[in-house]
């Protein structure tokens, strides 16, 4: 038998400190963000992604510790899926049986047993994810359709395009609803995204284009997603906790650029596309933002309503941000309470989860959108 290869080069990947430890045994540590502008998150690290390569002609199982900063003692569900000839398909990830985990809380790891296939590789993350360069190719694909407008609010460091999708109404003067992916780029943001746009190519958003036009941000942190981080842009400022300082021209690009757009086209709602993986996290959960952070009571009616609609599709109750708590001035500096505090636009981060399969976290996204545009546009 060949030995089994390692790497971590390759777009979208997290992994450092990588050893052979035999021919199909390895060990690896994440790589930390190190944010330089949020001291809380200087060393997050919980993002991992590594492929494993087979050269023989039988499938070989390989075994994998990879170490974290402050791995969780409950442990996180981790992702795989199988590459042939390197075709790369988002909906091929699915979950690694928990039987193959075993958690070391002394040491924060874990050891994985994976099967790669026959002269084929295997990626590994603690995240199901989709390349920039995925988002890239879709986007210059659809380019042009009727009712679909695909521009640019910019460019990053590293001079990638943050894209933005503009979806047209059926109705005329219809109001525009925004959704984007998480900043925190590996969180299933970015595949929610894309999931609801093919699913409007496909004819399947009939009834919320009737009722207003959609902007999706599908990669809100475009450096961030191919070098791997966990929230950092490649300056390693913290994006998702970056907005504090948006409007000023001093924040991120990504935060100013995204700023720019929402707050020029105040948009009815805004949604937010996260993910968990740990295992004593449920699946599908809101951020249920307390209604007094709301600027007049226009803008807290409209939150009412809007919250009800996202609680009442939810299966679980939301994550609460009460005024003055320790979780809600921790976010102040996010997207969705500027919004809330300095626009009147309700807004929320939605929790999807990696024990569900791509397909289902996509339709879950669909039944957010569709429950919350049916109750806000009327």
């Amino acid at each position: 038998m060949k030995p089994l290869e390692i790497t971590a080069d390759f777009e979208c990947a997290n992994a450092e400190e990588i050893r052979r430890e035999g021919d199909r045994s390895f060990s690896l540590s994440t790589r930390p963000d190190r944010a330089v502008d949020c001291e809380q998150y200087e060393l997050a690290d919980y993002y991992v992604a590594f492929r494993l390569i087979n050269p023989n002609p039988q499938p070989v199982e390989a075994e994998v510790v990879y170490r974290e900063l402050n791995y969780p003692e409950t442990g996180r569900t981790l992702a795989v899926r199988d590459l042939f000839e390197n075709e790369l398909l988002v909906e091929d990830w699915r979950p690694l049986p928990r039987e193959e985990v075993e958690i070391d809380a002394v040491k924060n790891s874990c050891r994985m047993r994976v099967t790669v296939q026959a002269e084929a590789s295997l990626d590994v993350s603690s995240m199901y994810w989709m390349s920039g360069s995925q988002v890239y190719e879709r986007l210059g694909q659809v380019e042009g359709e009727k009712g679909v407008r695909v521009s640019s609010l910019g460019q990053t460091a590293q001079s990638r395009e943050i894209p933005l999708i503009e979806l047209e109404s059926r109705r005329k003067n219809a109001p525009l609803c925004a959704l984007g992916a998480t900043p925190q780029c590996h969180e299933l943001g970015t595949i929610a995204i894309m999931g609801i746009f093919e699913a409007a190519l496909k004819g399947k958003l009939e009834g919320v284009l009737e009722r207003c036009s959609l902007a999706l941000l599908p990669l809100s942190n475009p450096d961030g997603n191919a070098l791997g981080s966990c929230m950092t842009n490649a300056l390693r400022q913290n994006v998702i906790f970056g907005f504090g300082a948006a409007g000023s021209g001093e924040g991120a690009v990504e935060c100013e650029r995204v700023w720019d757009y929402l707050s020029r086209t105040r948009p009815l709602f805004f949604l937010e596309f996260h993910s968990y993986p740990h295992l004593n996290r449920p699946s599908f959960r809101p951020y249920d933002v307390d209604r007094a952070l709301f600027p007049d009571d226009e803008s807290r009616r409209r939150g009412e309503t809007f919250f009800a609609a996202v609680n009442k599709v939810a299966p679980n109750p939301g994550v609460r941000l009460e005024a003055g708590s320790a979780i809600e001035k921790q976010f102040r500096p996010s997207l969705i309470s500027r919004l809330i505090a300095d626009l009147g636009v309700p807004a929320t981060l939605y929790k999807l989860h990696n024990r569900e399969t791509v397909a289902d976290n996509v339709d879950h996204s669909l039944q957010v959108l569709e429950g919350v545009a049916t109750a806000m546009c009327r």
